[in-house]
């Protein structure tokens, strides 16, 4: 096309209003553009744009619809499309372009986010956390409040919205479960301890631990007793876990002889450092597991029954009526698990040893233990810890868990209700 000094002239004029919020004057020379050049997209999406602030739906959506017609996958465009629609009240459908916008700028986050806003403000709250965490995977500076201040407009102010969602999610599923344990436990039962642990997930109280080791990447409940090592004396179960060490073995080394059932502990490093990647996505440490997020993996339990069995004798912590995260744990030789925290101080870890060679260890807190086959070992994994084995075989324990002696039955509800929501959450 040739050049029009003019025009390039009248279409700088028309900029230059729009950015110092001249309105009246730009949209009279965005006008005199579209007058020359009706497909002028820059032209049209001003007017639209101008338009909308004025209330003038009809307008905007002319100009829109035109805009559309000459890049129909635009996702500016689309996204424009749906903002005009919710605020006709024509929800479903602004829903329906926002989703267009998300499937034609996949590596955006904001369609997602302005999906998962307009979700929550018409009170669909589960689809809504879905849609944001879509945005957080593109994006995951998005989540954290100090990082996603960095970002360009509008995202910072998108993110505080949209963590308000996760937050008030969140705490609509705890309240539920708050008020299963009173109807269980009585109206009376004293929930301070647990509430104070979810605000402080929540960011609404600072969180302070009792030891310089101990931390929770989850939930920490600050009045708990903070001991990395428990005693297996402590637990009447444990003697009859003990007495079928045994037949656990039996069925775990009849896996590792035929194989299957295992996956990498680690899909993906949890923090960084040259030995965590090394882990991640290997068999280095692998994990046959029997529960897992939530749900009983059956093909494996079917091939572990007295496992299953004994695993079910014990009082282990819950998750949504099964047992939680239980399996076997294979560390391969010359293998290191780095320091790292678990979750929360509410539950023990405890590990049944099955294959022990010599030169394998764990370090919980300040103390280091070996394991001895068949002999019950639990500890607070909130606490630094770490194992390794340096010996030339596999190493292999049964891992399950159980709460924290120091919780009361109804505290043990209560906390297991917010680790579930909280889990929930993570995989909506």
């Amino acid at each position: 096309m040739r050049a029009d000094p003019q025009f390039d002239a009248l279409v700088r004029r028309a900029r230059q209003a729009t950015d110092r919020g001249d309105e009246d004057a730009a949209v009279g020379l965005w006008h005199e553009v579209l007058a020359r050049d009706p497909a002028h997209l820059v032209a049209l999406s001003a007017v639209a744009a101008i338009a909308f602030r004025a209330g003038d739906h009809v307008a905007a959506a002319t100009a829109l619809d035109r805009a559309l017609e000459l890049r129909p996958a635009d996702p500016v465009l689309l996204r424009n499309r749906a903002a005009l629609r919710a605020a006709a009240g024509e929800v479903e459908s602004a829903l329906a372009v926002l989703r267009e916008a998300a499937t034609a700028a996949p590596g955006s986050c904001l369609p997602q986010l302005e999906l998962g806003l307009l979700l929550a403000a018409n009170g669909r709250m589960d689809e809504a956390v879905r849609a944001l965490r879509a945005a957080w995977a593109i994006e995951p500076r998005l989540a954290d409040a100090t990082a996603a201040d960095q970002l360009e407009a509008p995202l910072p102010e998108l993110a505080r919205h949209a963590r308000a969602v996760g937050r008030d999610w969140l705490e609509a599923r705890c309240a539920i479960a708050f008020e299963r344990v009173r109807a269980a436990h009585g109206t009376s039962v004293d929930l301070e301890r647990v509430v104070a642990a979810l605000r402080a997930h929540q960011g609404h109280l600072p969180t302070t631990y009792r030891d310089p080791l101990q931390q929770a990447s989850t939930l920490y409940l600050p009045e708990l007793e903070a001991r990395a090592w428990f005693e297996r004396e402590e637990f009447e179960w444990v003697e009859a876990l003990e007495a079928e060490a045994d037949a656990i073995r039996v069925e775990l080394l009849t896996i590792a002889t035929q194989g299957g059932g295992t996956e990498p502990y680690l899909a993906r490093a949890p923090l960084p450092g040259a030995d965590w990647h090394a882990l991640a996505g290997t068999d280095a440490w692998s994990s046959f597991f029997l529960y897992k997020d939530a749900q009983r993996v059956d093909a494996n339990c079917e091939r572990c029954p007295r496992t299953e069995a004994a695993l079910l004798a014990v009082p282990t912590a819950r998750s949504h009526g099964v047992p939680g995260e239980s399996m076997f744990s294979l560390l391969k030789p010359r293998t290191r698990i780095p320091p790292h925290h678990g979750h929360t101080n509410a539950k023990l870890t405890v590990h049944l040893p099955l294959v022990i060679p010599p030169g394998c260890g764990i370090k919980a807190g300040a103390e280091a233990r070996t394991w001895t086959e068949g002999r019950v070992i639990a500890f607070d994994d909130s606490f630094l810890h770490e194992a390794w084995n340096g010996s030339d075989a596999l190493r292999a324990v049964l891992i399950f868990e159980v709460w924290h002696p120091g919780l009361a039955p109804h505290e043990r509800d209560a906390v297991g209700g917010v680790l579930d929501a909280i889990a929930d959450l993570d995989r909506l």
